[in-house]
């Protein structure tokens, strides 16, 4: 029966989640399409490609091509370790967020969109995707076997996020610094991403941590993106 269950989620986890790159690209999009102070040339440090993936990166969004004027602004400083708290009773999940970015549509995906650095917008989403009626240990566990099997992926590692009085099993992943498919490395304008599943509330909480590939490169955002994970909290959602 176990195994029958198993082979469900791997059918379920693709399609509880096939919507959200679209959803995060279209609010991405407008957002800096409506944005007259951000240079046509930005790039959109992609929001969320989820396993399994086709093979392609088709969230990776082209520059921006508008008719807005503007500087895209002077060279990102980095950050001032300052963070504003976000909670979100609805969906069930809190967390802390550098000053530095700004929220977007909130919803049952959320995005925050960061500071322009090495021309591509850093950014921060979450999806909490509904999966009613399924043990989050197996699910954490359903997931870690899809991540470590997928090559363009590493670092996963089992964690825990607080839950209440107690806690909530998670996943932790990072993409891997070559292309997809192949062994050659990432160009500097490349999206790079990492990754935190929380699985409680009969949800899966997929959060992305996002920018170009020349920013991680230069550690400048790695600090700030560890502060956040650690500050993820769920929180129980009343009936």
């Amino acid at each position: 029966m176990k195994k029958h269950i198993v082979s469900l989620l791997c059918l379920l986890v693709p399609l509880s989640t096939a919507s959200l790159a679209q959803a995060q690209d279209s609010q991405s999009v407008g957002h800096f399409l409506d944005d007259s102070s951000l240079a046509p040339s930005i790039h959109l440090a992609g929001f969320g490609n989820l396993i399994p993936d086709v093979g392609t990166d088709s969230d990776e969004s082209e520059a921006v091509d508008s008719d807005t004027s503007g500087d895209s602004g002077a060279e990102f400083a980095g950050f001032s370790g300052d963070y504003e708290a976000y909670s979100d009773s609805l969906n069930g999940f809190s967390v802390e967020v550098p000053v530095e970015f700004s929220l977007s549509e909130p919803g049952q995906t959320t995005n925050w969109l960061g500071p322009i650095i090495d021309d591509g917008a850093a950014g921060i989403y979450v999806n909490a995707a509904p999966l009613p009626g399924v043990d989050p240990y197996m699910l954490q566990e359903t997931y870690r076997q899809q991540y470590e099997t997928d090559t363009f992926y590493t670092n996963v590692e089992m964690v825990t996020v607080p839950f209440g009085n107690g806690t909530a099993p998670a996943l932790r992943a990072e993409e891997v610094n070559t292309q997809r498919g192949t062994n050659t490395e990432k160009s500097s304008d490349d999206i790079h991403r990492w990754h935190l599943l929380v699985f409680g509330n009969e949800r899966v909480y997929t959060w992305g941590f996002t920018g170009m590939y020349q920013t991680f490169q230069d550690n400048e955002v790695q600090d700030s993106y560890e502060a956040v994970i650690n500050s993820v909290e769920l929180l129980s959602i009343s009936p």
